[in-house]
C-alpha cells in the first residue's frame, strides 16, 4: 500500500517566530478550522506531503534518518498526524 495525500488548496504551513502554523485561507474555513499549531516533525511531515510523497516514502525518511528508533514508533506518529489532518480537512487522501 502506497497512500499519497495532498494538502487541500488553500492551506499552507507558516513558521512565525520558531512557531509551525497550519493556517486555511478564507475560501476553505468550511472544511476546515482557521489555524492548526504543528510541532517541527509536524511541519517536515507537512512540506513532504506538499513536494508529493506518499506516507510510506516519508516513513521510509524518517527511519533512515532515525535508525536508532522503531519503525513501529516512527510509523505510528506519521499516521496519527496524517489522520488528524485528514479529519480536520487539511489533507485529502487520494489514494
Amino acid at each position: 500500500m502506497n497512500s499519497k495525500y495532498r494538502v487541500r488548496d488553500g492551506v499552507v504551513l507558516e513558521s512565525i517566530a520558531g512557531v509551525y502554523l497550519i493556517i486555511s485561507t478564507y475560501a476553505v474555513r468550511e472544511f476546515c478550522p482557521y489555524v492548526k499549531r504543528i510541532n517541527e516533525t509536524g511541519a517536515y511531515y507537512f512540506e513532504q506531503i506538499q513536494n508529493g510523497f506518499s506516507a510510506e516514502d516519508i516513513l521510509g525518511q524518517v527511519a533512515e534518518a532515525f535508525p536508532y528508533v522503531e519503525r513501529s514508533v516512527l510509523e505510528s506518529d506519521l499516521y496519527d498526524f496524517i489522520e488528524d489532518l485528514v479529519n480536520n480537512g487539511y489533507l485529502i487522501k487520494e489514494s
